[in-house]
């Protein structure tokens, strides 16, 4: 009785090895997604930014991390959408799937870009009033939904923020919150809701 066992589990493993491997290698995908999926940053941990302008300044995240610390940001990710190769299906299938902020040039302003960007509240027009009394808002459906940013031949205007040192601008550009932010809830009870919104300033402004 005592090799009955052994010896019907040798005949099984040289007949059935195959199912012994298949399920051995699928145990560890489970175990390698657990852990993968366990210590992968989430939406709310990273402030995601598109842009059709290339990069002036490629160490700008260090600024953007350093005003949200104690608010769960670990990393700031930029991404380059390129006027030569922007297509509306990019815009929407990326930009607009997890990205945070938006620059955009004018051009492509269209009412999908504004109806899928987030209304500002009276008290956030304020703080951006408060940075420069001139700026100039983008209105839809009775709400601002952005800002113009650069201008061309304005240097006057564009000098005044913050992001035109970051940014290469090329065309009057507008940026924008994604209103399918993670982080642009404005739920007092979201921890992390407000960092789009403090990104946006920090665009504008950068650190006082």
């Amino acid at each position: 009785m005592k090799n009955k066992i052994p010896s019907a589990f040798k005949d099984s493993l040289s007949f059935d090895w195959w199912k012994y491997l298949i399920s051995f290698l699928a145990i560890c995908v489970c175990w390698y997604y657990v852990y993968k999926t366990k210590d992968a940053l989430k939406d709310y941990e990273i402030i995601s930014i598109y842009s059709i302008a290339a990069l002036k300044e490629t160490d700008f995240s260090s600024g953007l991390l350093k005003i949200h610390e104690g608010h769960g940001i670990e990393q700031i990710d930029f991404n380059s959408i390129g006027d030569d190769n922007y297509t509306e299906t990019l815009l929407q299938s990326k930009a607009f799937l997890d990205g945070d902020l938006l620059l955009v040039y004018d051009k492509y302003v269209d009412d999908v870009v504004k109806a899928k960007s987030y209304p500002f509240s009276i008290g956030f027009v304020n703080e951006i009033k408060a940075i420069s009394p001139n700026i100039s808002f983008l209105e839809y459906g009775g709400s601002s939904i952005g800002i113009k940013v650069y201008g061309i031949d304005d240097d006057q205007y564009n000098s005044k923020l913050f992001v035109n040192s970051i940014f290469d601008f090329k065309e009057n550009t507008y940026l924008f919150i994604n209103k399918s932010s993670s982080n642009a809830n404005l739920d007092l009870n979201s921890k992390y809701g407000s960092c789009a919104f403090e990104s946006f300033l920090y665009l504008l402004k950068g650190i006082e």
